[in-house]
């Protein structure tokens, strides 16, 4: 089985492969719009972080990146990233469905959707 970052490149090499580097933008990504972008929240699988440059970090700024204004929250079990990665493996998973529930009821950003 991949890792998830192994499993995101080889995603995004497909997507190179059948998406000309020619193709213009417009015809990638759909015209700007005034309204507020819908946030996004995105959790981890086990062994990685919340803050990863390299996985759910990168994922996040690809995000922001590509669709300007937009909420993403990137949930972090624990403290730190260290702990994060720690409760992927160690702590139960219902507590940890409880952790992820009272931060995305907690977070102002996420009300009413």
């Amino acid at each position: 089985m991949q890792s998830f970052p192994a499993l995101a490149l080889a995603v995004l090499a497909a997507h190179a492969a059948v998406e000309p580097a020619s193709a213009s933008v417009a015809a990638r990504w759909p015209a700007k719009s005034t309204a507020t972008p819908t946030p996004i929240v995105i959790w981890h699988g086990m062994g990685d972080n919340c803050c990863n440059p390299w996985s759910m970090g990168y994922v996040r700024k690809l995000l922001q990146r590509h669709l300007p204004g937009v909420y993403v929250r990137s949930l972090m079990i624990g403290d730190s990233a260290v702990q994060d990665t720690e409760n992927g493996f160690f702590m139960d998973v219902n507590r940890q469905v409880e952790a992820v529930c009272a931060k995305i009821a907690g977070d102002a950003h996420l009300r009413g959707g």
